[in-house]
């Protein structure tokens, strides 16, 4: 089905789309399934894991400060996998005014499309398998 709802995802949570296929279960919020930075200064997303998502497709087109698309800024044990992105797929986040972006580490993606552009910011560290990225920055 599709859903117009916008989750974002915490400590020690996962979401799941039961469809047979990531396109059975699809956001069409502006922001989608999302997990932003644990702490808006420098550290960034170094403090945001233990949480995961898969199976589902996300239209997500939020105009986030780096970028518009689905934003996955995590560290370690936050897997993205089997997911369909539309637009970009963000890797970290900008806060204004703190003049660095926040950094991130650590990432899994598996079986990841993303339509757009991969924008990895400061990530570091990630391991990607079976994905197909459009454009990167």
């Amino acid at each position: 089905g599709h859903y117009n709802a916008s989750i974002p995802v915490g400590f020690y949570t996962q979401v799941l789309g039961l469809g047979e296929v990531p396109g059975a279960v699809v956001f069409t919020s502006a922001k989608g399934v999302y997990a932003e930075e644990g702490d808006y200064g420098p550290a960034g997303a170094l403090c945001t894991f233990w949480r995961s998502a898969e199976n589902f497709r996300t239209m997500a087109n939020y105009a986030w400060v780096v970028g518009k698309g689905m934003t996955w800024a995590v560290s370690q044990a936050a897997p993205l996998r089997r997911v369909e992105v539309d637009n970009n797929l963000l890797l970290f986040e900008y806060q204004p005014p703190i003049i660095p972006a926040g950094m991130s580490s650590g990432g899994y993606m598996a079986n990841v499309k993303v339509g757009a552009s991969l924008l990895t910011g400061l990530a570091s560290d990630n391991l990607n398998r079976a994905r197909h990225f459009v454009g990167s920055e």
